[in-house]
């Protein structure tokens, strides 16, 4: 069994969509003083996403089809463009960058989740079926306005942030299963002049990271059946 909590440490670091080195290993809170949702949901504790809530006898083996919901995609509230004010460091999105965004984001994510190794996809509810409801929340854009970008150059070193939000879910039952919030800055790999082409790749590249990490955590998760019951619990 102790092979199977160390799996089970390393599948949850996996399945919250780590982006950096955990200092230990991830327990879920239990006892009278655990921290819990209003649908039985235990925090995890230890993870390097912000917050991440699971069913203590979380056990995905029982799934061999995977329904996608989009979540839709929230906006932080920015300022108005002010032209000529270099102090101004987040700007609202215009209706095109908003449509170009959730294409970009949906057709990524979507496509390295279905790549996943033990789960088939379908559009239907079912006995079988999870059902992963992916959103972005507090998204927040550090490019101008496209119009500046041409008459200026721009070489930007941080795009934006945006903050990932999953649920996953019996599909027949409703029954939530897991909840997990993760915050993601596009950062450039190398700093490169501003402009649509360049800007929509690197969200698509920190949308891939994500995509891959969720379909290799579902498959790990669905391998090790019931072994996550057995992470040790820990209350703060």
């Amino acid at each position: 069994m102790k092979n199977g909590l160390t799996k089970a440490g390393v599948l949850i670091m996996t399945l919250i969509i780590a982006t950096g080195c955990a200092t230990s290993t991830p327990s879920v809170q239990q006892g009278p003083s655990a921290e819990v949702t209003f649908d039985g949901l235990h925090r995890v504790n230890n993870t390097v996403s912000d917050r991440v809530y699971i069913k203590p006898d979380i056990d995905l083996s029982q799934y061999d089809e995977l329904l996608l919901v989009g979540g839709g995609i929230q906006y932080r509230d920015a300022e108005p463009y002010r032209r000529n004010d270099s102090s101004q460091t987040e700007f609202a999105l215009t209706d095109v960058q908003k449509q170009r965004l959730r294409e970009a984001v949906g057709e990524v994510l979507f496509d390295e989740i279905k790549q996943t190794e033990h789960f088939t996809i379908t559009d239907k509810a079912g006995k079988g079926v999870l059902q992963v409801k992916i959103g972005l929340i507090d998204v927040v854009s550090r490019v101008p306005p496209e119009q500046e970008i041409g008459r200026h150059e721009y070489f930007l070193s941080d795009l934006g942030q945006a903050t990932l939000i999953m649920e996953l879910s019996d599909s027949r039952t409703g029954e939530v299963l897991a909840r997990i919030a993760d915050a993601r800055r596009v950062e450039p790999n190398t700093l490169h002049n501003s402009n649509p082409v360049t800007n929509i790749f690197e969200v698509k590249r920190s949308a891939r990271v994500w995509g891959v990490r969720i379909a290799n955590g579902l498959d790990e998760l669905h391998q090790l059946g019931c072994y996550v019951c057995n992470i040790p619990g820990e209350v703060n």
